[in-house]
């Protein structure tokens, strides 16, 4: 499996301009959605996303998303392990960040809070504030970083 998932990780970057240095370490099957080059990885970065790796993994996988103009900037020397990561603004993860296994960061609520708001069609009441975790954090398994706007 481990060339297939090779094979995998290069044409799924490629096909998204992720900007990739020579040192990436991808362990399993990286899943990158949303706009071409909405997702930037600086250089010692180690992502787990395999069953195999990580013993509380469990059977997730490494998800980066970008809604529209979002973008994701993951810093130099950062492990990410079975993370699911949406911006429909920005998440900026700083140098020298661990993020857990089965860790979720959003920086939009998905959806309008208010019922009247969520019934209409299109629900354009969507919120979206930028998220960074600054250099060093911790960030242990199974967190959510979520933002939760009430206007």
């Amino acid at each position: 499996m481990g060339i297939l998932n090779k094979l995998w990780n290069i044409f799924i970057l490629k096909r998204k301009a992720v900007k990739v240095p020579k040192d990436l370490c991808i362990s399993g099957r990286i899943y990158v959605h949303g706009r071409k080059g909405g997702v930037m990885i600086g250089e010692g970065v180690t992502i787990h996303s395999s069953e195999n790796v990580n013993p509380t993994s469990g059977v997730n996988h490494t998800h980066l998303r970008t809604e529209g103009p979002g973008k994701i900037v993951i810093g130099n020397h950062v492990g990410i392990s079975h993370a699911n990561i949406t911006t429909f603004d920005s998440i900026i993860i700083e140098d020298h960040v661990l993020v857990g296994s089965g860790v979720k960061i959003w920086d939009t609520d998905f959806h309008s809070i208010k019922y009247e708001d969520r019934m209409q069609k299109p629900d354009t009441h969507v919120q979206s504030i930028p998220v960074k975790i600054k250099e060093g954090a911790f960030i242990g398994a199974c967190s959510i970083i979520k933002v939760w706007m009430l206007f």
